[in-house]
This record gives structure tokens, sequence and C-alpha cells, in this order.
């Protein structure tokens, strides 16, 4: 789990969809434009994920909240995959 800052430039946060067909289940309505504080949780990233072969194999929780800009923060990492992209 890790937080980072993001200067977001609209109102709509579009998780995927696109111009045709947009999914209001993917979209996150923001207060608007301005500094926000993003915390990204996911599981499941590592092999061996248990569920049925057509469900996703990572699950992700995207918390995103209005906040001035500070340091990236890693809060918590136990997966071996995110291992891979930090300097270990």
């Amino acid at each position: 789990m890790g937080e980072v800052s993001v200067a977001w430039h609209g109102s709509l946060l579009d998780f995927g969809t696109t111009g045709g067909g947009d999914d209001p289940a993917r979209q996150l309505h923001l207060p608007g434009p301005g500094g926000y504080r993003l915390r990204v949780h996911g599981r499941h990233r590592d092999d061996g994920d248990p569920r049925e072969p057509d469900a996703p194999m990572e699950e992700y929780l995207i918390q995103m909240w209005p906040a001035p800009h500070s340091a990236p923060q890693l809060i918590k990492a136990t997966s071996e995959t995110s291992a891979l992209w930090r300097e270990e």
C-alpha cells in the first residue's frame, strides 16, 4: 500500500472506460481540479490465487482525497510482485 500526491485537472477520474458507453461504476467524481492524495492497496498480486480462472487475478482499493502535495509514502509492501517495482 502506498500514497502519492497528484494534481488533477478535472472533476472526473475514469478507470478504463471509453467514450462509447461510459460505465458509472468505474468513475469517481471529484470535488474539482486541484491537489489530491492517492492511496492504492493491491491484493492477490502474486501467483497462486485460488479464484476461478475467469476472475481477475488482482484486486485494488483506490482512495483519493483533497490534500496538499507531500512526498510519496510506502505504507506496507508484502507481495513479491511489488518488490520487483521497487529498488530492494
